[in-house]
Order: C-alpha cells, then structure tokens, then sequence
C-alpha cells in the first residue's frame, strides 16, 4: 500500500508531510534512524507474523533493505571457467576452522 492509497483509507484528502529545517548531516541522521525503525518495526512484525504463519513481506522488506544483515548468504561453486562441478565421489564442505563446526 503507498502512502496516497494509506491516506484515501483513513479518509484523509492528503498526504501529511512534516518539512523540518536541519541541514545534511541531520538528515542523513534522520534517515538513519528512520530505516532503523523500520527494521525494528519488521522484526517486530516477523515474530508476530510467525505465530499467525505469514511472514513473507516483512522478510521481503528486510533481505533488500538491509541485505548485508538481513540477506540470503549465496555460495556459487563452479568449474574451471565457469563450467559445471564434475562430481567424481563425494563432496564434503567444512566450516574454515576445519573443525567440523562454526565455533
């Protein structure tokens, strides 16, 4: 739902906007601090969603706002050049402490 169609919801004509004077670096904090919530706000939404079974959106909303904490880990493993693995026997992949674990 966009804003415009939020705000035709609730009745209202328009859409509020707050205009606040400060200069850059107070709106970069501002934006910040705003995303954060938003984040908040999703977790938030997660857990509640989970126990009602319907968390895609808000999972959506996190993996492409925030993907560096949020994202999908990829692990791409090709050939030579790109090609296709030749599997020859099995494959065992191992955490990089070589232990078996990730501690």
């Amino acid at each position: 739902m966009t804003h415009q169609q939020a705000a035709r919801h609730l009745g209202l004509p328009q859409v509020p906007v707050f205009w606040v004077n400060v200069d850059d670096q107070a709106a970069v904090r501002i934006l910040i601090a705003d995303n954060r919530t938003a984040e908040i706000e999703s977790v938030a939404r997660i857990r509640l969603a989970g126990s009602k079974g319907n968390l895609k959106a808000d999972i959506w909303y996190l993996e492409r706002s925030s993907p560096e904490r949020w994202g999908k880990n990829r692990l791409e493993v090709t050939g030579k050049d790109g090609a296709p693995l030749e599997a020859h026997g099995a494959v065992v992949i191992t955490p990089s402490n070589g232990r078996g674990d990730e501690s």
